[in-house]
């Protein structure tokens, strides 16, 4: 039996040429995905300062705001008890979230809070998977976000 491999935008297609001498075409699995992907906010979603929809009581400061982090597992989740959520500001020497949690999304809300005009873009996030042996996955892929201007 005589194969090729033949490489197309990075995925390796097996062609095997012996068909007629009874081989059988090798079909390739997908690849896992070892680290989580972070799904929102994304693609410099912006965040809504002062939102009555916060659930926070109006202070002289404002309603505040809500995040919403959302991410898909590893593909190869088995053993995964939990995760590293990890946010900072391109302007911030050190980050201003980095908390484990246990499912596959988190909620940060910040009453009477907000993010003055110099801070508003710069946001970015990631997300890593951790096993019960207490070892993490690579870091998803950093997603930016950023934050509406106060209104008024």
């Amino acid at each position: 039996m005589v194969s090729r491999t033949l490489v197309v935008s990075g995925v390796a297609v097996l062609a095997v040429l012996s068909a007629a001498c009874g081989g059988s075409p090798v079909v390739p699995t997908p690849t896992p995905t070892l680290t989580p992907v972070a799904v929102s906010p994304n693609n410099n979603m912006t965040i809504t300062q002062n939102n009555p929809a916060s659930g926070c009581a109006n202070t002289s400061y404002g309603f505040g705001y809500v995040i919403q982090f959302v991410w898909t597992p590893p593909t190869t989740s088995n053993g995964i008890v939990g995760y590293e959520v990890f946010v900072t500001n391109s302007d911030a020497p050190i980050p201003v979230l980095d908390t484990t949690v246990t499912g596959t999304s988190y909620t940060f809300t910040a009453c009477g809070s907000y993010v003055t005009q110099r801070f508003l873009q710069g946001w970015h996030w990631r997300v890593r998977a951790q096993d019960a042996q207490g070892q993490f996955t690579d870091w998803s892929p950093w997603a930016t976000f950023q934050f509406g201007p106060l209104p008024g």
